[in-house]
């Protein structure tokens, strides 16, 4: 086995600092527009969809259908070089936004675009990322 750094964390912002103080406490929350309905994934401070700053954090299901993905085979730094190859993935949400993450728990020669997914935590430090796994009660993908 490689030996390799720690995975960076991420670095919260002003806009973020509420998303990984919920995901540190294993939440996933999603801003939604109190306006016009529209949940949105990364945070931000306006609406995306009617510009409006009335916005609330709602928990988000924490379920997801895979979009699409491809395998990373070059580690963008050393922490990441024992996991080549990784799924790298867009995931859609049960609520709506896309979100980058990553696949985990599954081999790589089983994931397949459309099968349904359930969110882990990474922890990292003191950050937990989100990250995707096969939903415990699907088998392969959906139909």
């Amino acid at each position: 086995m490689i030996e390799t750094a720690p995975k960076p964390p991420p670095r919260p912002n002003a806009d973020s600092k509420e998303f990984w103080a919920f995901a540190a406490d294993g939440c996933l929350k999603l801003r939604r527009c109190r306006a016009c309905d529209n949940w949105m994934y990364y945070p931000r401070i306006l609406c995306s969809r009617c510009m409006s700053t009335d916005l609330d954090w709602v928990r988000a299901s924490g379920k997801a259908e895979l979009h699409a993905f491809t395998l990373v085979y070059r580690a963008p730094t050393e922490a990441f070089r024992g996991d080549v190859p990784y799924p790298l993935a867009i995931v859609e949400l049960e609520e709506g936004p896309r979100m980058m993450s990553n696949i985990v728990d599954c081999p790589n020669e089983k994931i397949a675009i459309g099968m349904r997914l359930e969110l882990v935590f990474e922890q990292r430090g003191e950050i937990a990322v989100p990250q995707f796994r096969p939903a415990t009660d699907a088998i392969g993908v959906k139909s």
